[in-house]
């Protein structure tokens, strides 16, 4: 069968519960797998995933960091499941709304089954924050395959990129043990879409 185009995006619930978790099935009870998409609240998630999926207000892109609440599920060609995580960093909320953030996101990532792989995004400009480090060593600790995709690529120039990708890969290599699949990310380049694509394909295995 061919590969998933990530076109025919649908948005379908925002939850925190574990039990308003949508399950969509493909055959015989299996269920759709599932990548999530997490990062700093200003590291370009939801342009990312707007520029993924050719949908410009899929995602809600705000002026101001840390706008996600929520876990966010979409649907994708009726095969796959996007979920966008809550931003982690600068949102001024509540030590007690942080605390349930984290309850049900780390119960989310260590418990559902269907999820093939988490996306790290990282501002490719920027040091690897206390939380960037933190979620990898939470990755590092249950065996979660992760994806980092170095976002606002476009921001630099080649040799800036080349230099910054190579900062980037020895932060990770310092704290991540595991194999590191990368990829520098411009919305403004439509070949990194692509690459996108096959990249997150290879961790899917629906057919």
């Amino acid at each position: 069968m061919k590969p998933i185009d990530f076109t025919k995006a649908l948005y379908l619930r925002s939850c925190l519960e574990e039990s308003s978790y949508p399950t969509l099935y493909r055959q015989r009870g299996i269920p759709y797998p599932e990548i999530a998409f997490v990062g700093r609240s200003n590291a370009g998630k939801s342009s990312l995933l707007n520029h993924l999926t050719q949908k410009k207000d899929l995602a809600y892109v705000s002026n101001t960091p840390g706008k996600t609440e929520t876990l966010n599920f979409y649907q994708i060609d009726q095969r796959l499941l996007l979920v966008d995580l809550p931003g982690y960093g600068f949102a001024k909320r509540s030590h007690s709304i942080k605390n349930a953030w984290e309850t049900h996101l780390a119960h989310y990532l260590q418990s559902r089954e269907s999820l093939k792989c988490i996306v790290q995004i990282l501002d490719i400009r920027r040091n690897l924050s206390e939380e960037d480090l933190q979620f990898l060593s939470w990755a590092e600790f249950h065996k979660r395959p992760l994806l980092f995709i170095f976002s606002k690529a476009d921001t630099c120039t080649s040799s800036d990129r080349s230099s910054s990708e190579q900062r980037l890969l020895e932060e990770i290599r310092a704290q991540w043990t595991g194999p590191i699949q990368f990829l520098s990310y411009s919305i403004k380049e439509s070949h990194c879409r692509i690459a996108l694509k096959h990249l997150l394909q290879s961790y899917l295995h629906t057919e």
